[in-house]
């Protein structure tokens, strides 16, 4: 019996052993299934995280597609406005060419017309000369024929005498 009793002892050990180790393996299987449901809700946290995050991509992806259309409309509408700006430029620069060649031309026409009214005033001056002259000579050829009428007269007078 003491065998019997010495290996019930060591059976019991045994028992204990083994009954403390599932004890353990229990509580490591509870520690486990801890970290396991707390790895799932941190995974689940994580997901819904990866979605909002997912979604927010999204949305900012579709305002920056919609941004970019914008930006080129704009830069479309700015290069057409350039383009514009630059017709405009251009057809002022012309306006402003034929503007000054017109200017030149009146300014040439003008000297010319200066230049023949000075001439013009010249040929009047010497006309007024001429006619001034011709006053003169016509004066002194009348006081001459006067002079010339009163000695005939006078020798009239004195023969008649």
């Amino acid at each position: 019996m003491k065998q019997y009793i010495g290996i019930m002892e060591d059976e019991s050990e045994t028992n204990e052993k083994t009954l403390k180790q599932m004890e353990e393996m229990a509580n490591q299987i509870y520690n486990l299934e801890m970290i396991i449901n707390s790895y799932k809700k941190e995974l689940n946290d994580v997901k819904l995280a990866l979605t909002e995050k997912s979604n927010l991509n999204n949305t900012l992806i579709t305002k920056l597609s919609s941004l970019e259309r914008y930006n080129e409309k704009e830069e479309k509408s700015k290069n057409e406005y350039m383009e514009t700006i630059y017709r405009q430029r251009s057809l002022f620069d012309q306006q402003v060419q034929i503007l000054e060649d017109k200017y030149q031309s009146v300014k040439q026409i003008n000297l010319q017309l200066e230049m023949q009214i000075m001439d013009l005033q010249c040929d009047l001056e010497k006309a007024n000369l001429e006619i001034t002259k011709n006053k003169q000579i016509i004066e002194k050829m009348k006081k001459k024929e006067e002079s010339n009428t009163d000695t005939e007269t006078q020798k009239e007078n004195s023969i008649m005498k």
